[in-house]
């Protein structure tokens, strides 16, 4: 066989590195993560300049999607806890996503984006079939599963928080206005 015939190896072509076909429809996430720190390895060939887009390119949508996440979880348990007639109008969870993106993801987000997030968020569940997903398809354990959500509230925001300060400080993200 000669030199021209056989395989070269490249950064990309690492089986590790490649984007994972959809499994219906879903994303295999253990694959998608390895794929994402491939891309963020990749900024690193653009040089030393590129260094500090290096360092935060994988954590900088984490960081806003766990802060989307944590306003969702602090709406739901407001909404849950409140009275009666506000638990039969936050069944549709339409507003509590909504309301979540506005304070977190909705600054960062192009136009399209935008649109399409309008769209994605009427295929959500509603409360109570994410409230049984999350006690692994078993009924009668909303308040249960709110409570639990609750406990973990606070760490889960003190860890977000000093994130979102830490992308204040070092000056990679600005402050809402």
């Amino acid at each position: 066989m000669s030199a021209e015939n056989e395989p070269v190896d490249t950064y990309f072509s690492n089986k590790d590195r490649m984007f994972p076909e959809l499994e219906d429809g879903l994303i295999p996430t253990e694959q998608f993560l390895m794929a994402c720190q491939g891309v963020a390895d990749f900024v690193g060939f653009l040089g030393k300049a590129f260094s500090p887009v290096k360092s935060d390119i994988s954590l900088l949508w984490l960081k806003r999607g766990l802060e989307f996440m944590l306003e969702m979880l602090r709406l739901l348990v407001k909404e849950y806890n409140g009275t009666p007639s506000e638990k039969q109008r936050s069944e549709n969870m339409t507003k509590i996503l909504n309301e979540a993106y506005e304070k977190s993801l909705k600054r960062h987000h192009n136009f399209v984006s935008k649109q399409l997030f309008k769209l994605v968020i009427h295929a959500a569940p509603y409360r109570k079939d994410l409230l049984k997903a999350l006690a692994y398809g078993r009924e009668g354990l909303e308040d249960v599963c709110v409570l639990h959500i609750s406990e973990l509230l606070g760490n889960f925001e003190s860890n977000v928080n000093s994130l979102v300060e830490h992308y204040y400080v070092k000056n990679l993200e600005t402050r809402p206005a």
